[in-house]
């Protein structure tokens, strides 16, 4: 495995698993590469999760420009294996319109599942013993097996079979992101991977709201009434 800077043509990164064999599938999202292959001698699917860093101190500049970085400088990387329990068909992650919700990282099962796994199980920086720094910043603790939990299965009881492609798309809610499986049958569906952030709930009570509203408007007007007769009555005096 081999990260090619495309504009200096250096080599970032390689790395090389022996007695492995296809079918890869690649996933390359903003500064992360996840990628899975079959492993001959465990006899075993498994994810690699890479990630670059420019360094391992916080930069608070506001501004980025390609022109004025160091085009030599080697970025910090951080790297990965997990064990997949079962086969990979097709592997992407989701999108949505800004950006800002959490990535998850949609899998086709040869049972006819679609997992939506969070990103963060992939996570290469997953620590063996956790310190009070990892839990201040989400880590979960490392462990080897990734799991597939039952409800992370986006399809229910719709079986896909004879996956060829996933193609994800935003939606006009930042929370959402479309999903279109295809293959032998079409199946379309919404994830929020970060929930429902940006929509109220059904049970959301908007009579008592308006009623705040109304009473503060009130307030507002009856406050104004008085501040102009306490101005009145200064002036007569």
């Amino acid at each position: 495995m081999y990260l090619i800077d495309s504009i200096t043509g250096n080599i970032i990164y390689s790395i090389v698993h022996r007695r492995t064999r296809c079918p890869c599938q690649v996933v390359h999202s903003e500064n992360s590469i996840i990628y899975s292959y079959y492993n001959d001698k465990m006899r075993r699917n498994e994810i690699s999760s890479i990630e670059l860093y420019e360094g391992f101190n916080q930069i608070n500049s506001t501004a980025f420009s390609s022109i004025g970085r160091d085009l030599w400088a080697v970025p910090s990387v951080e790297q990965n294996s997990f064990i997949f329990p079962t086969g990979i068909g097709i592997m992407t992650d989701t999108e949505t319109m800004k950006g800002i919700t959490s990535k998850h990282i949609l899998i086709s099962l040869p049972t006819g599942g679609i997992l939506e796994l969070p990103r963060a199980f992939l996570d290469p920086r997953r620590p063996i013993k956790p310190t009070q720094e990892h839990a201040e910043e989400g880590l979960i603790p490392y462990v080897p097996e990734l799991p597939i939990p039952s409800e992370t299965i986006i399809n229910y009881n719709q079986t896909v079979f004879g996956v060829r492609g996933i193609v994800t798309a935003p939606a006009s809610l930042e929370s959402t992101s479309l999903i279109c499986v295809y293959g032998l049958d079409i199946y379309y569906t919404r994830v929020t991977p970060s929930k429902t952030f940006d929509i109220l709930k059904d049970d959301f009570d908007h009579l008592l709201i308006m009623a705040v509203l109304l009473l503060l408007i009130i307030m507002s007007y009856l406050v104004k009434y008085l501040a102009a007769k306490k101005s009145l009555n200064a002036a007569w005096k």
